[in-house]
């Protein structure tokens, strides 16, 4: 499943929309790291590795050492 995942720096969150419901990672900026707040992933979607996509997603922001994309085409990750 390829998930397009759009980063909203005004909420720092990092955002999808699968079967018309959103999943999303919440993150805070301390310094030159990060703080992964929340992870969301309702129940009508969970189970198909979003929460694992969205994370990886937030970790490979440019600032924090590589390089980002605006859509995850990695397979999901099982729980």
């Amino acid at each position: 499943m390829e998930l397009s995942i759009i980063h909203r720096p005004e909420t720092n969150r990092f955002e999808t929309v699968v079967d018309g419901v959103t999943a999303y990672v919440e993150y805070r900026k301390e310094d030159d790291s990060i703080d992964i707040l929340h992870t969301i992933v309702p129940p009508a979607i969970e189970g198909r590795g979003i929460a694992s996509r969205l994370s990886k997603r937030l970790v490979r922001m440019p600032q924090y050492g590589c390089n980002a994309k605006k859509t995850d085409r990695n397979h999901s990750a099982s729980r």
